[in-house]
């Protein structure tokens, strides 16, 4: 119902009402007036009675009173009757007026004394019929009803023209306006209400500049919009540019520290690891400001999955162990019973808790640090709590509340005793915020901190659960490694050694190098594990103590059916000769580098040809430097600048693996896929994507179903993207339509 029907009713229901409530007013005042004038004719007949009738009072005379009455009152046809007694109360006559009849209602009645010169000689009754009175009353009320009804309505009339006029109108167009408002439409301003009240023309010009005020709003948030937008593709294009560069630094020191090793030329490797390490500090401190950015403008994806609490503590807790022991601190980790698994993005996670205990390293000296891991129920949820303490330098109560702000520190001091940039705890509550959880921190200053982080068991942020439902809908889960061990799918290594540790740490390195391991803690289990699988290499530890590993190693040479497998002793002793005397195919002293592991067991995969390589990337220090580590590690490689080269050189041989740059000059890698798919190589070639570029959904839309791997340059090191190419040439051709969501996530150091 509209305010103008609604006003009006309201106005006609007042109306009804008053006329009503009025004509009763009117009745009883004109009942109240006849009373009074009856009252008064009463009086008047009183006294011509009495003055009539005294000596016929006195003398109790009947027959002569009633004469008198008939005389005084024969024009009163409003009396009913007349009552005279004696001063003893006898009635001495009682007088009926026969023409008003029938009588309607009660009648009224008034008593008189009869007094003489002060002498009392009797009394007179007089009782009056209302009939007339009724009837007169009554055809007043309802002419004055109806008078005072059409006055009300004509009333009404004009207060609802008025009201309408000066209210309801105005309210009317401000509300339209108010209405357009709410559609974005902010162009004029409300005409003014010359006659309105002061509050209509105040809300009028209130609801004006509220349109000039959401206008400006909606400008500015277009404008937002608009920058938001320019600051991720600043960001993306930034991230590509700088990370460039730096991994063809990160990649050429590590050729040179590996060519210095291999020279024994230490002063030389003392003077690259610095240059790797700053490199690797420079990228961390751009990775923390490109996430603080990307949280900021909530682009920072969360990948859900099950993590062990206990495993995923032990990790950073190994991870900080240097920093902890560079200043002469003391570690102790207290992990409660009950903490099991929780669904979190686990680089997250990880990081913020590194964060926080290398801050504790970084602010303690010859100190204790704790890290304290329990579980606590509230609001009728699982929540982990991660209570960092340290015995370091504090913080004064006045410098808590900018703790958390970005490239910020308690004071300059800070800075220039212990370094830093003031990142890892903005990074640490933006992750915690983006897990669903919450950090605080108590400190006294010169008495050391505590750093609590609280995260839910079963994190469930807004983006987090929609990103994962997608990839599963998507189908992007990885296949997993088939448990098979047999060597139509991997190259299968046997791993004998009576060391458990020895054993995980090379089945770790070996797997990563895209093998599949069997491992056995005896040599009687060897031998039996060798002629059930037929491995094609043997790791064999010499110092066993039920079998001598040479015995075992004559035992395998004699045997027909595994005499040709080649065994590579790995040992801590130094008896090179014995080995190869006994028919050892390499030797490997204990201990090794990964990459001298790596380069022995490569050399015995079983003579398979070299992996032919497409290398697809346009810048030619990058180009040079990771072809230059793909052919010393034994493949061919193909080099294309741009993608209509690629795809030149696909249509000329078909690569065993494509390593592909997004961001070139003319055809870029997105492009390059979705012409790469119309070939017939196409779901045969694994694509590895190498690229700086900070991917958006997108991005990452576009590339799903096309490549095999997400490397970000900078973030892995050569080592790792060599062994992605063994595990993904070396195995069966892999199915490139699926790649995992954690494959997407780009493994980066964390910001200290």
């Amino acid at each position: 119902m509209s305010l103008r029907l609604q006003v009006m009713v309201t106005l006609a229901c007042v109306a009804v009402i008053m006329a009503l409530v009025s004509g009763t007013v009117l009745r009883n005042l004109e009942t109240d007036y006849l009373v009074e004038s009856v009252y008064e004719r009463s009086e008047e007949t009183f006294d011509v009675l009495t003055a009539a009738a005294l000596e016929a009072v006195i003398t109790e005379d009947g027959p002569l009173l009633e004469t008198i009455i008939e005389q005084v009152v024969r024009n009163a046809r409003d009396i009913m009757s007349i009552d005279i007694q004696n001063e003893s109360g006898a009635t001495l006559v009682h007088w009926t007026n026969k023409k008003n009849q029938p009588y309607k209602g009660s009648p009224l009645s008034f008593s008189k004394e009869i007094v003489f010169e002060g002498e009392h000689f009797g009394n007179i009754t007089i009782a009056w019929t209302v009939t007339r009175m009724l009837d007169e009353i009554s055809r007043h009320g309802w002419i004055i009803q109806g008078v005072v009804g059409l006055g009300l309505f004509l009333l009404t009339l004009i207060i609802i023209g008025l009201m309408d006029f000066l209210v309801i109108k105005p309210v009317h167009v401000i509300n339209q306006r108010l209405l357009k408002f709410t559609k974005g439409n902010f162009d004029d301003d409300l005409a003014s209400f010359k006659f309105a009240s002061n509050e209509l023309r105040n809300l009028n010009e209130s609801a004006n500049v509220l349109g000039r005020v959401k206008g400006q709003l909606a400008i500015a948030r277009e404008q937002a919009e608009l920058a938001s937008k320019a600051k991720s593709e600043f960001l993306a294009n930034m991230s590509h540019e700088l990370r460039t560069p730096l991994n063809a630094i990160l990649g050429y020191t590590e050729m040179l520290l590996e060519d210095a090793e291999e020279q024994g030329r230490k002063e030389l490797t003392k003077d690259l690891a610095k240059i790797n390490f700053s490199s690797k500090h420079l990228l961390n401190l751009i990775n923390g400001i490109l996430d603080i950015s990307k949280i900021e403008a909530g682009k920072m994806d969360v990948y859900l999955e099950d993590v062990d609490v206990p495993d995923l503590v032990d990790g950073v807790v190994d991870t900080v162990q240097p920093l902890v022991a560079e200043n002469a601190n003391q570690l102790e980790v207290r992990l409660e019973p009950g903490l099991g698994a929780m669904r979190v993005d686990s680089t997250m996670l990880r990081q913020a808790l590194f964060n926080l205990l290398s801050n504790a390293a970084k602010f303690t000296k010859n100190g204790a640090i704790s890290l304290h891991v329990r579980v606590e129920a509230s609001d009728g949820r699982d929540w982990i709590v991660f209570a960092v303490t340290d015995s370091g330098v504090g913080i004064s109560s006045e410098n808590l509340p900018r703790l958390f702000q970005q490239f910020t520190q308690v004071d300059g001091s800070t800075t220039r005793n212990y370094g830093g940039t003031g990142l890892g705890l903005a990074l640490t509550r933006g992750f915690c915020d983006l897990l669903g959880g919450t950090i605080d921190v108590r400190s006294e200053l010169g008495k050391g901190s505590t750093f609590t982080m609280t995260i839910p068991r079963e994190v469930k942020p807004k983006t987090g659960e929609e990103i994962e439902a997608e990839l599963v809908e998507a189908d992007l889960v990885e296949t997993e490694l088939s448990s098979d061990l047999s060597p139509q799918v991997q190259d299968v290594v046997l791993v004998i050694d009576d060391d458990p540790a020895a054993r995980d740490m090379l089945q770790r390195n070996l797997a990563r190098d895209g093998y599949k391991v069997a491992s056995a803690g005896s040599g009687a289990e060897g031998m039996e594990l060798a002629r059930q699988l037929r491995p094609d290499i043997i790791a064999l530890d010499i110092g066993m103590p039920d079998v001598d590993g040479w015995n075992l190693l004559r035992e395998f040479k004699r045997d027909p059916e595994l005499q040709e497998i080649p065994v590579i002793v790995v040992t801590i002793r130094d008896e090179r000769g014995h080995a190869y005397a006994l028919g050892a195919a390499d030797y490997i002293r204990k201990p090794f580098s990964r990459r001298q592991l790596t380069r022995v067991f490569d050399k015995h995969r079983g003579g398979k040809r070299p992996r032919r390589i497409l290398l697809v990337e346009d810048d030619p220090e990058t180009r040079r430097m990771m072809a230059r580590a793909l052919e010393k590690a034994g493949s061919d490689v193909a080099i294309a600048e741009n993608g209509q080269e690629a795809l030149n050189r696909v249509s000329e041989s078909t690569p065993d693996l494509i390593l592909l740059d997004l961001l070139m000059p003319g055809m870029d890698g997105f492009e390059f896929l979705d012409r790469f798919r119309k070939t017939p190589a196409a779901g045969k070639v694994p694509i590895i994507s190498v690229t700086g570029k900070d991917l958006t959904k997108k991005d990452e839309d576009r590339l799903r179903g096309a490549v095999t791997r997400i490397v970000k340059k900078g973030t892995r090191s050569q080592d790792d993207l060599l062994s992605e190419i063994r595990s993904l040439t070396d195995a069966s051709p892999p199915d490139v339509s699926k790649v995992s969501a954690e494959e997407r996530r780009f493994d980066e150091d964390p910001v200290g």
